[in-house]
């Protein structure tokens, strides 16, 4: 840029990403959730954004649901985009774990950063192969980004969940599955109490919408 600016790339280069604007306020985090997770060796693990990491406490029934049924682990981190998230799996969130089922959910945050249809795709790309070369014999459950609630900027959302969806088939079908969680939120089933207000955040009714879908996808990727 003429200003001089460093255009930072959030979709397919890792970096460890800010907490308030602090980027040792986030490494600080990241190193306590990986003291926490010591020792921890789910079947499954659940990784992504806040999306992710607000399960267990908005709608903590459901959680106990999927964590009892799928043995999980829930590796959310709020703010992460693929870059973040790739930051994390390449120093260590997944040191000594083997889960044989992975679900992903990120991108909301790429949306958000104005990140474009490819951009977003990319590193969503990015993130599921890195995942692959860590976990190769796990399945992995990709989840469509989900509508940004009442934020209100899903112009390119239902063009990355199409395309998405697609590559996740070509890929590897064997190993990856995506789950069209999106299709709980169409418009003939949206209802605004399904999102916390000015927010991509779900509410718990939010969540057990999510939470239906979630529970037949890992089960279908568990079994066959």
């Amino acid at each position: 840029l003429a200003s001089g600016e460093v255009v930072r790339d959030v979709a397919t280069r890792a970096e460890p990403g800010t907490i308030n604007g602090s980027t040792d306020q986030r490494l600080a985090r990241f190193a306590n959730e990986r003291r926490a997770l010591r020792g921890v060796t789910p079947k499954t693990v659940f990784i992504g954004d806040s999306l992710v990491e607000r399960l267990p406490t908005y709608d903590p029934d459901s959680w106990k649901i999927l964590s009892r049924k799928f043995d999980a682990a829930n590796l959310g981190f709020s703010g992460d985009t693929t870059s973040s998230l790739l930051y994390r799996l390449q120093n260590g969130l997944l040191h000594g774990m083997n889960p044989s089922l992975v679900f992903l959910c990120v991108g909301t945050n790429n949306v958000g950063l104005t990140d474009n249809v490819d951009q977003s795709i990319q590193g969503i790309m990015t993130v599921i192969r890195e995942i692959q070369r860590q976990l190769p014999d796990a399945k992995i459950v990709v989840s469509s980004i989900l509508p940004r609630g009442a934020i209100g900027d899903d112009a390119f959302v239902p063009q990355i969940n199409s395309q998405l969806s697609q590559k996740v088939f070509d890929e590897d079908f064997r190993h990856l599955r995506f789950s069209n969680a999106a299709r709980a939120f169409l418009a003939s089933k949206y209802r605004p109490g399904d999102f916390e207000v000015s927010s991509v955040h779900l509410t718990r009714s939010g969540y057990q919408r999510w939470v239906q879908v979630i529970l037949q996808d890992l089960t279908q990727a568990a079994t066959t």
